[in-house]
């Protein structure tokens, strides 16, 4: 799962240059936006995204099966799979799509996106931020479990400048350097301390962080001084602690 956004602490939607988009490999949900549902090496463009795109496209992140781009003006457009409603549409169910189309957000304009697995993140210039897709595990901070095929605004967050999407669960970290998480935490990856599952953000127990980023089941945390910490799974190595236990349910220095 990947995120992006226009600056670490920033909540104006992006200008970054222009840049077309690419793609390659697996494509079997139109994950790749080409208008295709065929695997591709090498890579291939995003059909209607070029540097003559109008608005400008200036990030792109990746679910498991799904894409969204963020255009300069606050747009969103996504492509893939829907299953989850993740594309945040109104479409769901079995299949996918293999162009880019945009995501329903109505009056108000996105300054970064972050997807998970099956779900994504839009967090809104005003600092507040919307979810949809796959919710099985509290993933999008909805106060419930119900999937979202269009976004729908997390409740008790504000000033957040950018999220992060795992497998089931999500980081948002506000601009004074805190974070709030929400979702699954079999493996502590929320980092507030417990195993419990959250389907409300709740605070990580951790601050003066510059960047997050969220994977299969672990969070880490880039601080201000650029030191990292991380928690949740490490039965790979993946929180870089120099083990493959895990150390507590708090954040570590990797």
């Amino acid at each position: 799962a990947t995120t992006s956004t226009a600056s670490p602490l920033t909540t104006t939607p992006a200008t970054n240059s222009p840049f077309p988009v690419k793609g390659l490999f697996r494509n079997d949900y139109g994950q790749l936006g080409d208008g295709t549902f065929t695997l591709r090496d090498p890579s291939t463009y995003m059909t209607g995204v070029t540097p003559t795109s109008s608005p400008l496209p200036v990030s792109v992140v990746c679910g498991a099966y799904h894409s969204l781009v963020l255009y300069a003006d606050g747009s969103v457009k996504s492509t893939g799979s829907h299953e989850y409603g993740q594309l945040g549409n109104g479409a769901s169910g079995p299949g996918g799509q293999n162009l880019l189309a945009a995501v329903s957000i109505v009056g108000a304009s996105v300054a970064a996106v972050a997807a998970g697995w099956e779900h994504s993140l839009f967090v809104m210039v005003d600092g507040t931020v919307r979810a949809a897709g796959l919710n099985s595990a509290g993933q999008l901070g909805d106060g419930g479990t119900a999937t979202r095929s269009l976004p729908t605004e997390v409740p008790q967050l504000s000033t957040v400048v950018k999220a992060a999407g795992g497998r089931g669960h999500s980081l948002f970290l506000r601009a004074n350097g805190t974070v709030a998480a929400v979702g699954s935490n079999s493996f502590c990856e929320l980092g507030d301390g417990s195993t419990t599952q959250r389907l409300s953000p709740v605070a990580v127990q951790i601050n003066s962080v510059a960047d997050v980023a969220a994977g299969d089941s672990y969070s880490v945390f880039i601080m201000d001084n650029t030191t990292a910490y991380s928690v949740g799974r490490n039965t790979d190595g993946q929180l870089g602690q120099g083990s493959t236990t895990t150390l507590g349910c708090v954040g570590t220095p990797a």
